[in-house]
């Protein structure tokens, strides 16, 4: 099976993007939103992104369809957060454990980093040890739970959080 390739996110995904959010909101708790977001809503969200901050939106593209899509987000507005982001990824559900998500996560972490991030965040909705070892994978360690601290569906959700410093130059996480 080929790796896919990862390529900046470009408006042209913005309906794939928007489907593949769609799905986590409306099937899971990996996503605290309870309404799928519109199209629009996604094209505003997306251009956000450039390419030449440590804040990227990569897409994950198979065969010439946009499978998955990893971001890194600013963590908090205050100026002692420069160097810290959020990283999240969200796959096709059909096309998980292929290889999407770890080629999205070592090209996000190596383009973050170039750009100066030396601490990654994620926070991953529990249960979901598929995610839990995914992370651990690359390099993320646990740091702590946050329990019982969001509610979705009338479910009590907790959310345990994995830091990692950044890549080293040769480094394939």
């Amino acid at each position: 099976m080929t790796q896919p390739s990862v390529r900046h996110a470009q408006p042209g995904d913005v309906p794939a993007l928007t489907a593949i959010r769609a799905h986590y909101v409306l099937h899971t708790h990996s996503t605290f939103d309870v309404v799928p977001p519109t199209e629009d809503e996604v094209r505003a969200w997306t251009e956000r992104f450039s390419g030449d901050t440590a804040h990227q939106l990569l897409v994950a593209v198979e065969a010439g369809d946009v499978i998955g899509y990893a971001a890194t987000l600013r963590y908090r507005p205050r100026p002692a957060f420069d160097a810290t982001v959020e990283m999240s990824v969200y796959l096709d559900p059909e096309r998980r454990a292929r290889g999407a998500g770890s080629a999205l996560y070592r090209e996000l972490l190596a383009r973050s980093a170039r750009h100066g991030t030396r601490t990654f965040l994620a926070g991953v909705a529990l249960p979901n040890d598929a995610s839990v070892a995914f992370h651990r994978k690359h390099g993320f360690r646990e740091v702590g739970t946050f329990v019982d601290y969001a509610r979705k569906w009338d479910r009590d959700i907790s959310s345990t959080w994995f830091q990692r410093g950044a890549p080293a130059p040769d480094e394939h996480a």
